[in-house]
Order: C-alpha cells, then sequence, then structure tokens
C-alpha cells in the first residue's frame, strides 16, 4: 500500500498518540512504530514526524483525506501498536475507537482491526 510522506508523518503522529494513551510509550511500541514507517520509507525525517505531532489537527485532516483501504490499514496499524506491549489497556481501546468514528469507519474491535491490517499487509 502506498502513502505520501506526509500522510506517513500523520501516522506516525497517531501511532504516537495511541502508544501514549495508557501514558506511557514503551520500547515495544517505539520500535514498532519504527518498523512500519521504515516498511513504507526510509526518507521520512523526524522533523516532519514531529510536526504533525505539533500539528495533530492537520495529521487527522490528512489521514481523513485517505481513501477506505489506507483508513483500514491505520486502524489496523493502530490496534497492533496497541496490544504490542501485551495490554489492551482501556484508554487504547477508546482512542482506537474515536479515531474509527473520525474515519467514518464502524467501530472495529481490535481483532477485526488487526485482521483488515494482515489483509491490506500481504
Amino acid at each position: 500500500m502506498y502513502f505520501t510522506e506526509e500522510q506517513l508523518a500523520a501516522m506516525a503522529a497517531l501511532a504516537f498518540g495511541m502508544a501514549k494513551a495508557d501514558g506511557q510509550i514503551t520500547d515495544a511500541e517505539g520500535n514498532m512504530i519504527q518498523v512500519e514507517l521504515f516498511r513504507h520509507t526510509t526518507r521520512i525525517s523526524s522533523n516532519k514526524i514531529s510536526a504533525a505531532i505539533d500539528d495533530m489537527q492537520k495529521s487527522l485532516y490528512i489521514l481523513n483525506a485517505m481513501n477506505e483501504r489506507q483508513k483500514k490499514y491505520v486502524i489496523g496499524f493502530l490496534a497492533s501498536v496497541m496490544i504490542i506491549d501485551g495490554r489492551e489497556d482501556a484508554a487504547e481501546k477508546r482512542f482506537l475507537q474515536l479515531c474509527s468514528t473520525m474515519f467514518g469507519l464502524p467501530n472495529l474491535d481490535v481483532r477485526d482491526a488487526m485482521k483488515c491490517w494482515s489483509e491490506l499487509n500481504a
């Protein structure tokens, strides 16, 4: 699946939001985000990601403008960040539901989101 550098930075911003929803970003979560970004590009700068985090409203606008397949991919990616540390925190679940609603997708549970991500990763 193709994402622009701007979309990837926005995805990273949202993923870091997911990772921090439970109050801390674990090494496993940070590594997962980094690995996923590098699967798509090696050229994204930390400055772009920092700018995307600083302007979350713009990042959400960018992500919301993506097509449905891309949005499902992002939701699945967020679900994978959520469970990589072995916990399904209530705040992270609410964050996933909020993002799903903002993207106009049905409230996918974690398993459904992961299934979408796996299928779109194939």
